[in-house]
């Protein structure tokens, strides 16, 4: 199953585990679209993938890979899901067709703090065992 997400990303300028100061996050929210761009559910932190039929997939990060000046492409291990609808037997998701969702500017100390929303889509596919 292929779903888009669209929708934004939450970034904040605060310092990193070496005290460097980054753009953290981010943390998603976005709608999840079927190929008929119907709004079939929501992605968010954790991260979560949630389908309006009750079901829901948590999963970790594996990978990613570089998207020169889009958020990086990404290969999620998903946990059990919840519910017995369209998550349902999901082992892996992969995050393709990556657009924007980056942070612009630099963080700095005079900006510490600061938060940006960044307009971002991908298309999601869900992989489930044979």
């Amino acid at each position: 199953t292929v779903l888009k997400g669209v929708g934004m990303l939450t970034w904040e300028c605060k310092a990193n585990d070496t005290g460097a100061l980054v753009w953290s996050g981010p943390s998603p929210e976005a709608d999840l679209l079927d190929k008929n761009g119907a709004n079939v559910g929501k992605y968010f932190g954790g991260p979560t993938w949630a389908h309006n039929d009750g079901s829901k997939v948590t999963g970790k990060q594996l990978a990613v890979s570089p998207s020169p000046g889009n958020i990086p492409l990404q290969l999620v291990q998903a946990n059990p899901a919840t519910g017995d609808g369209a998550m349902k037997g999901v082992t892996y998701i992969q995050r393709l067709n990556t657009v924007g969702g980056t942070a612009a500017g630099t963080c700095t100390a005079a900006n510490t703090g600061a938060k940006q929303q960044v307009k971002y889509s991908a298309d999601y596919y869900f992989y489930k065992a044979s």
